[in-house]
């Protein structure tokens, strides 16, 4: 049995081009995404020392989920431009240590990370998912954590209880409490006059269909019934999109760790003048050494 970390690419590059000054590589590109998103992994790999890991990225031409409500997602703030720059190089940064990318067409990050959580649950393989994105917290198990990075190159450890402890939900719930409340960061509605408590007061011990069934024997008052009523299409709705996706066919053979190269790892600081990193390249590579014959 072994450990997997699953990276939210996108997700922690984004943090990254916040939290870290304006940074420039020595061709003069802006670099502090790169340098951020860098940092963290290597605090994470020596924090957890995982056997085995995955970067997942969001998909080409969005998401499936744009097809069936148009404005999901709408509103967002368009990237600055020198945080594209180094989006587009966000998936060279990783085989470089011997971590594969797994992106697809249509797919979210999440939904990749969701498929392999459950694949490695099944091997019996402990997992600890890297992002900041709260939709993973539907992930928490006993043997998967999700790692919310946090100042000082620390980390919040999101289990079942902690889920539990913020929403009011167990984690397999948290679809179908996005459905009563909605979510702001994907623009998804939620009933009126339904708030995160009331929401986890209606779901104890019942599920979405059977609330929206009976919604006065779950305990919902005159006005909450008939919202529940009338917005039951979109609640069913917003369900199917807050759910995660669990595609069962990546190879988590492949993410075994221990096929990093010197060589590419002295370019890949070389081309982004990462001298901290490069003057820790022999203790990186021990240290990946160490994890792939965990």
């Amino acid at each position: 049995m072994g450990r997997l970390l699953l990276i939210d690419g996108h997700n922690l590059a984004y943090r990254a081009f916040h939290a870290f000054p304006p940074l420039t590589a020595p061709d003069g590109h802006p670099s502090g995404a790169v340098t951020g998103t860098l940092n963290v992994l290597l605090s994470v790999l020596e924090r957890e020392q995982p056997t085995h890991a995955i970067v997942a990225l969001d998909g080409p031409e969005g998401s499936w989920r744009k097809g069936v409500r148009p404005t999901y997602k709408a509103g967002r703030t368009k990237a600055d431009s020198s945080l594209i720059d180094q989006l587009i190089a966000l998936p060279g940064l990783f085989p470089p240590f011997g971590i594969p990318v797994e992106t697809r067409v249509g797919e979210e990050a999440d939904d990749l990370i969701a498929g392999a959580t459950r694949i490695a649950e099944r091997e019996g393989h402990e997992v600890r998912i890297l992002s900041s994105d709260r939709d993973l917290w539907a992930l928490a198990s006993p043997r998967t954590t999700i790692l919310v990075p946090a100042p000082k190159a620390t980390f919040k450890e999101m289990t079942p209880d902690a889920v539990r402890a913020e929403l009011g939900v167990d984690p397999v719930t948290i679809p179908e409490w996005k459905a009563l409340v909605g979510d702001n960061s994907d623009n998804l509605p939620g009933v009126p006059g339904v708030g995160p408590k009331t929401a986890a007061t209606l779901l104890a011990g019942r599920s979405l269909d059977a609330l929206l069934a009976d919604p006065k024997g779950a305990g919902a008052t005159d006005r909450i019934a008939v919202a529940l009523d009338e917005f039951a299409d979109q609640a069913r709705e917003v369900r199917r999109l807050a759910t995660l996706g669990s595609p069962d066919d990546i190879d988590l053979a492949a993410a075994r760790l221990g096929g990093h190269s010197r060589r590419e790892l002295e370019q890949l600081v070389a081309r982004w003048g990462l001298r901290r990193i490069e003057s820790r390249l022999d203790e990186i590579c021990a240290l990946l050494d160490t994890c792939a014959a965990g």
